[in-house]
């Protein structure tokens, strides 16, 4: 018996050993958040990794008029501009907002040639290009918890994303008037939240905080669904989160409360 734990023994040390590097491989999914400290803000440009600081800058013709934007990062520590590769200039394109993880950018554009939006994701290893999203004629709506799809009318028509967040997993974008949608492998947008929503939104991977255009605050847990009400007469509406509290004020006093 002696002989045999002493065998077993050696197996059991490996096996704790590694464990630590077993365990880190699952929190990998939300690894595209450390530049942000975990967490990141609508209220602030995540346009910065380790490649640099991204940005767009128009581009000019002859007459020094803009009929498109270009895609630029510049170095962090030194004054070097350069344009991105392989990037495409369409004319009249903008580009709204960037969302820059480790290996990834995320992009929300538009253009006079196709006025929907689009939400497309770079490879920087590559500088290769997915589109992720492009607006369609319907949406999937949640009504009383049901999820359904409908033809939307002229009125309707047209989703404004203007915020996006990712995890390199899973990709979300806002639409102050209808909400923060989550887009489905399909490449459609699926409506998780559907308040209006004003500054800020804040997101971590496993939740949104965000607070309502009547200043309610709220958290959303994207696993499960569930809403809860955290605080209510958030005024001015920000709010700040961390890993560990959430800072708001109310009533014109500042509250910190634990997560």
């Amino acid at each position: 018996m002696k002989n045999r734990f002493i065998k077993i023994l050696p197996a059991v040390i490996v096996f704790v050993t590694i464990l630590p590097f077993l365990c880190s491989c699952k929190a990998t999914d939300t690894d595209a958040l450390f530049l942000y400290g975990g967490v990141v803000h609508n209220s602030y440009y995540a346009n910065t990794n380790r490649y640099g600081i991204f940005h767009t800058e128009p581009t000019l013709d002859e007459d020094g008029l803009a009929w498109g934007y270009d895609l630029y990062v510049s170095g962090k520590t030194e004054i070097n501009t350069k344009k991105v590769p392989a990037f495409p200039t369409i004319i009249n394109r903008c580009v709204r907002r960037v969302f820059a993880t480790s290996d990834y950018l995320y992009l929300i554009t538009d253009d006079d040639n196709s006025p929907r939006s689009k939400i497309e994701r770079v490879d920087l290893s590559d500088y290769s290009i997915d589109v992720l999203f492009e607006e369609a004629q319907s949406v999937e709506k949640i009504v009383f918890g049901l999820a359904f799809s409908s033809e939307r009318t002229v009125k309707e028509r047209g989703l404004s994303p203007c915020y996006i967040f990712s995890n390199d997993r899973d990709v979300f974008f806002i639409d102050d008037d209808k909400g923060i949608f989550k887009i489905m492998p399909d490449k459609t947008a699926k409506n998780i939240i559907a308040d209006k929503i004003e500054y800020d939104v804040a997101y971590d991977g496993e939740y949104f905080f965000y607070i309502t255009n009547d200043g309610i605050l709220k958290q959303y847990e994207i696993k499960s669904g569930r809403t809860e009400i955290l605080a209510e007469n958030v005024i001015p509406f920000t709010v700040k989160v961390t890993k560990d509290n959430i800072t708001f004020e109310s009533d014109g006093e500042k509250v910190t409360i634990k997560r």
